[in-house]
């Protein structure tokens, strides 16, 4: 081989060997800490936050550990006071490479754990705080191009969520249209509850999701339906309280508490104005010694009427059996 060739082999081969270096590079962890520190001072740049990340484990292709990450912003109202937006112990994900070539993402593994988290002033219509133990998820089948997600398994453990809910923000006109379509095979969430706080704290629900499952479910994000094969959810509770009322003895319609929520669904259906339900099992205690000790049927409802079909409720004392059709514009 003449010099002459060397050198154009050399300049051919040159950017090839660079670009093999630096993607064997990233995978050394100085590199990588060394990048997520460059990232995160410009991300905290840009966005007006300290974002920090104390470690990051990238293994080939795409395995990815994160450990330690924390955002905080200044308070909106006291200067010298932080809000910490988000402050996670770990997370890690495992994607497959090569669908991404083709707009698809294939997640073998996603769990976050030790979330907590606080929206602050980020989103005006409500503010969201809260802990979470442990989010994990496994998604085959996420096409960026035709807007579909499938989840094969999501579950979360040790939600506790508070949202309140603001009555000081004009409503949204700005047109926005959101095709995305989600299928979902099972869902379970354990030891979890949600407290939703109406504007000015005026009323209170809270729920508690000791063990919820549901399977099959289709969302259609443009059209604005609802599909669930099944739901079942056990040993629950929900807390109804209007905070400005006080509270009375016996049944009270402004402080409601049911305990021992059994609840199992068939074939929920929702698409405005259509909606069916089929009640397989429902029973549940109230605070005052009310109990339901069974509820089964199928209700639907349209635009204009409210069909329920074999409906049978039970109580320790009673037993009611109904077939209804009834008009909306009674």
């Amino acid at each position: 081989m003449s010099k002459t060739q060397k050198w154009a082999t050399g300049i051919f081969l040159a950017p090839i060997i660079i670009i093999l270096l630096l993607a064997v590079a990233i995978y050394l962890p100085p590199i990588q800490n060394w990048a997520v520190q460059k990232v995160t001072a410009y991300a905290s740049e840009k966005m007006g936050m300290e974002i920090s990340v104390d470690h990051v484990c990238l293994v080939f292709p795409l395995d990815l550990g994160v450990d330690g990450v924390k955002i905080i912003q200044p308070n909106d109202s006291i200067p010298q006071k932080k809000d910490t937006i988000a402050d996670l112990k770990r997370a890690v994900v495992d994607v497959r490479l090569f669908p991404l070539f083709a707009k698809r993402v294939e997640i073998d593994r996603l769990d976050i754990y030790d979330l907590k988290m606080n929206t602050a002033n980020l989103v005006h219509e409500a503010r969201v705080k809260g802990t979470l133990a442990l989010l994990s998820l496994e998604s085959h089948g996420i096409d960026l191009g035709k807007e579909t997600l499938r989840l094969d398994m999501a579950m979360i453990d040790g939600a506790r969520l508070d949202v309140a809910l603001s009555d000081t923000v004009p409503p949204d006109t700005t047109e926005s249209k959101n095709f995305w379509k989600i299928n979902l095979d099972k869902l379970d969430v354990r030891n979890s509850d949600v407290t939703v706080h109406m504007p000015g704290d005026t009323l209170q629900v809270k729920a508690v999701l000791a063990d919820v499952k549901a399977k099959q479910g289709f969302f259609d994000l443009y059209k604005g339906q609802y599909d669930l094969a099944s739901i079942d959810w056990k040993k629950g509770e929900i807390k109804y309280d209007n905070n400005f009322q006080p509270r009375l003895k016996g049944f009270d319609a402004n402080h409601i508490a049911l305990s021992d929520i059994h609840l199992g669904i068939d074939s929920l259906h929702f698409c405005s104005p259509d909606f069916s339900v089929v009640i397989r099992q429902c029973k549940m205690k109230e605070k005052s010694g009310i109990v339901l000790a069974s509820l089964t049927g199928k209700a639907v409802m349209d635009s204009t009427r409210l069909h329920l079909h074999r409906i049978a409720m039970k109580t320790p004392t009673s037993d009611l059996q109904a077939e209804v059709a009834l008009d909306l514009n009674v």
